[in-house]
C-alpha cells in the first residue's frame, strides 16, 4: 500500500481510495460483498468532496475530466488565483512547471472517483454506471502518464467494473479482459530498481497533489491559505526528494 508514513497525512486519496478501498473493498466486492457491508463503513459516503464535482459529477461527460484550458493555459475548472499560486509555488521550489497540470488532473480524477462512490447504486443506477464507465475509460491513459502504477490501474479498474456491472458472469469476464489489457499496455517491471523508481516518481507527484489539495480546501480567509504556505509545502516535498527520503 502506498502511504505517506513520514508526513502528517496518513494516506492521500489515491492511497486510501485506490489501495485502501480497492485492496480491502475491491476484493470484498469481487467476492460478492456490497460497499455498505465493508468493515467500519468504508464503503459509505465520504465527506469533504471537492466543490469541483460535488452534486454534479458526471465523468462520462468530457467537460468533467477534460474540461479544457483558457487562453492563458489555465484549466477552466481551476480558479485563476489558485492556478497562479500553484504555478508560483512550483517555480519557487524549482519544480518542473508541468506538474501544475498533472496535479490538477490527478485531483480531478480522484475527486470524481469519490463522487462516483457516493452515487446511490439503487436510485441512480444508470448514472452510476455511466459515470463509472467514464472513469474506467480514463484509467489506461492516466497509467501511461504516471498517475497510477499498473498494479493500481488493475485494481482501480476492478473496483469500477464491480460497481458498474451487476451481472456476475459479465463482471468476471470484464475483469479478466481488463487485467489482460493493462498487462499488455504496461507489463510489470521485473527489475526491482525500475519498480522502486516508478513508485517514487508517482509518490512524488502525489505528495505535491496532497499538499495542493490540503491548501485548496482551506477557507479563503485562513492565514494558511497563502501563497507562501503553499510554497513552503512544496519545498518540503522537494527537500524529501533531495535528501533521499523519497
Amino acid at each position: 500500500m502506498i502511504t505517506y508514513e513520514k508526513s502528517n497525512r496518513m494516506t492521500f486519496v489515491a492511497a486510501a481510495v485506490v489501495l485502501g478501498l480497492v485492496v480491502g473493498g475491491g476484493v470484498w466486492w469481487m467476492q460478492g460483498g456490497k460497499p455498505e457491508d465493508l468493515p467500519g463503513g468504508a464503503g459509505a459516503a465520504t465527506s469533504g468532496v471537492s466543490a469541483w464535482f460535488k452534486g454534479s459529477s458526471d465523468a462520462s461527460a468530457p467537460s468533467t475530466l477534460s474540461p479544457g484550458v483558457d487562453a492563458d493555459g489555465r484549466p477552466v475548472d481551476v480558479d485563476a488565483g489558485d492556478w497562479g499560486a500553484l504555478n508560483g509555488a512550483l517555480a519557487k521550489a524549482q519544480i518542473d512547471p508541468k506538474h501544475g497540470e498533472r496535479i490538477v488532473s490527478f485531483l480531478r480524477f480522484q475527486h470524481a472517483f469519490e463522487d462516483w462512490q457516493n452515487i446511490d447504486e439503487t436510485k441512480e443506477a444508470a448514472r452510476r454506471a455511466r459515470v463509472g464507465e467514464g472513469l474506467l475509460a480514463q484509467v489506461p491513459e492516466r497509467m501511461k502518464t504516471g498517475e497510477f502504477t499498473p498494479v493500481e490501474a488493475n485494481l482501480m479498474g476492478s473496483v469500477l467494473i464491480a460497481g458498474i456491472e451487476t451481472d456476475e458472469q459479465l463482471r468476471a469476464k470484464r475483469m479478466e479482459e481488463w487485467q489482460s489489457k493493462i498487462s499488455q499496455i504496461a507489463p510489470m517491471p521485473t527489475d526491482e530498481k525500475v519498480l522502486q523508481d516508478q513508485f517514487k516518481k508517482i509518490e512524488y507527484g502525489r505528495r505535491l497533489a496532497a499538499a495542493y489539495d490540503d491548501w485548496q480546501k482551506l477557507e479563503p480567509n485562513d492565514p494558511a491559505r497563502s501563497a507562501g504556505k503553499l510554497e513552503s509545502a512544496f519545498a518540503d516535498v522537494q527537500r524529501a526528494v533531495n535528501s533521499g527520503e523519497l
